[in-house]
């Protein structure tokens, strides 16, 4: 994990949720402290993207849409839509690096790269992934 690179495309929603973060941090002084923990929340998801938390994938693919529904259900659709344009700034990125998440981790130290789930190598350092898998799986 030490090696691991995070996707390019995945800067895209690091940044947009850096620039939320703070933005909201600034907007609770005329809106309220309840914004803080929205901005708070946001920062949370922030670090688990980064880090490549799966709790955070599953978080950031439910919520876009249930934000969706919520804001059409108590705002008007168009709200909806504009609140959806703008959080798929965040989820297009997360779904386009799902292997960044999801994929078969290698298991040299040193190299800690997310493969396909059906790799036999590990695309960075060359590594037999079902080596590793076997030996975890013979019993002694």
């Amino acid at each position: 994990m030490a090696n691991r690179r995070i996707p390019g495309v995945l800067w895209v929603a690091l940044i947009f949720l850096g620039i939320a973060t703070v933005g909201k941090v600034v907007a609770a002084t005329q809106l309220g402290p309840g914004l803080l923990l929205d901005a708070a929340l946001c920062a949370l998801l922030l670090v688990g993207l980064y880090l490549g938390h799966r709790w955070a994938y599953v978080v950031t693919v439910v919520v876009v849409p249930a934000k969706l529904i919520v804001a059409v259900v108590l705002a008007s659709a168009g709200a909806g839509l504009v609140t959806f344009l703008v959080d798929c700034v965040v989820l297009i990125p997360v779904l386009a690096s799902t292997r960044y998440f999801w994929g078969r981790t290698c298991p040299d130290v040193m190299c800690g790269h997310k493969n396909r789930t059906d790799a036999r190598y590990c695309a960075r350092c060359g590594t037999d992934l079902t080596a590793a898998s076997q030996r975890l799986e013979t019993p002694l």
